[in-house]
């Protein structure tokens, strides 16, 4: 019920209230294809089991690893870029910033194929995601906001990893040390991203300065939710009709703001109801070591979402998807056989 209120309240505001309606739509439909994809995801989950979750989420961390293959391949052979680097030149990405969503992927499959390895091919592995995939991408590209949000993940995973904890925070801490050495030598494409941008650029003591502008984008966004504050401006409606100090930005990187801003008060209130229910409470599922990616992943998309854009595009919700449906509960007619 709460979904279906969220959907009704998402095609009002697209028709009473949106300005652009197109991209409202647009919006509406790119939420109904999430919802569909979770459907099927977790219908494939009740068919294959736990085998099947755990082959998807090391499939996730070998995608992390080919697709920054093929980036890398793409910078050396055009090296230097000529265009702009923080955009167009990142294949399928808005912003190179964006990679901190792979990034974090790949630190939940690589911690946890580290948790449930079974050989010391799977540590390998492991070392590889985290020092590449996870740890390496984020200091190359100057992505802060997923290393804090992989920081909060790797305290967790050390915190459910009873009987290897030693081992497991070696393993995490030896993979940031090797990536900063693998880092370092690297050129970048641009002085405002890289390991030294990534460690001495946010030094300042002017909370705006020190958050690239967020804090004063939040204070805009939340100023305005106030104009439409029971069901909001329409979804997908930030970038062009946003607060004024925000326009071109697609959304202002908060997803308590984004669904205040989007759906009002009415939208903040269903968003829980509807996600709280999907996530199986028991403490044997959630302490289940085969469903520890899904609980890093949910953990980490919350944490990156309070200052981030996880909430918006559809690469980091299609992750939250198929955590969800990894770890939600069967349907009502299976529980009572």
């Amino acid at each position: 019920m709460a979904i279906y209120g969220l959907l009704g309240i998402s095609i009002w505001t697209c028709l009473a209230v949106a300005p652009d309606k197109a991209r409202a739509i647009i919006g509406i439909l790119q939420i109904a294809l999430l919802i569909l994809f979770f459907l099927a995801f977790r219908y494939m989950v009740r068919l294959w089991g736990s085998r099947f979750v755990s082959a998807n989420w090391s499939a996730l961390g070998i995608g992390v690893l080919l697709y920054l293959g093929l980036w890398a391949a793409t910078l050396a052979y055009r090296w230097p870029p000529v265009d702009d680097w923080a955009g167009v030149a990142v294949p399928g990405m808005a912003n190179v910033r964006s990679v901190g969503f792979l990034s974090l992927a790949a630190f939940c499959s690589g911690a946890a194929l580290a948790v449930n390895s079974q050989s010391r091919s799977h540590v390998v592995l492991a070392f590889i995601l985290l020092t590449v995939g996870a740890w390496g991408s984020a200091l190359w590209t100057g992505s802060r906001g997923a290393a804090v949000a992989m920081t909060v993940v790797a305290m967790v995973v050390i915190a459910l990893a009873k009987g290897s904890r030693l081992r497991i925070s070696g393993l995490i801490f030896g993979s940031l040390v090797a990536a900063i050495l693998l880092v370092y030598p690297i050129p970048y494409g641009s002085p405002d991203y890289g390991l030294g941008n990534f460690f001495w650029g946010s030094q300042s003591n002017d909370p705006d300065s020190f958050s690239s502008g967020r804090t004063t984008i939040w204070k805009a966004t939340f100023e305005m939710a106030k104009v439409h504050p029971i069901f909001g401006l329409g979804l997908d409606q930030f970038q062009f009709n946003g607060p004024e100090i925000s326009r071109g930005v697609k959304q202002p990187h908060n997803w308590p703001l984004q669904i205040l801003f989007s759906s009002g008060l009415a939208g903040v209130l269903l968003v829980p109801i509807a996600l709280i229910p999907l996530v199986n409470w028991k403490t044997s599922v959630l302490l289940d070591r085969k469903n520890l990616p899904s609980i890093l992943c949910l953990t980490g998309m919350l944490v990156f979402a309070g200052y981030d854009a996880p909430g918006y595009y559809l690469y980091p919700l299609t992750l939250v998807a198929i955590a969800l449906a990894s770890v939600s509960p069967p349907p009502a007619r299976d529980r009572s056989g």
